[in-house]
């Protein structure tokens, strides 16, 4: 797994991934702590731009042991 600094490229998918956290919130009985709209699309553009803001995935690179 790699951990790297999000990229602009990545606001797509971490927009679609706050939308699914608040909606099972909703769901689950948590409705309230992020409401319908935060984290705004703006404040993810700010921490990107920051670089506040990370992101986890496979590996790009094979490792060398």
């Amino acid at each position: 797994m790699e951990i790297r600094h999000a990229a602009p490229a990545d606001l797509p998918d971490l927009l679609a991934l706050f939308d699914a956290a608040r909606r099972f919130m909703a769901q689950n009985g948590n409705p309230h702590q992020w409401g319908r709209r935060f984290p705004t699309k703006e404040m993810l553009e700010a921490d990107i731009s920051a670089q506040r803001s990370y992101t986890a995935g496979p590996a790009l690179r094979t490792p060398l042991y």
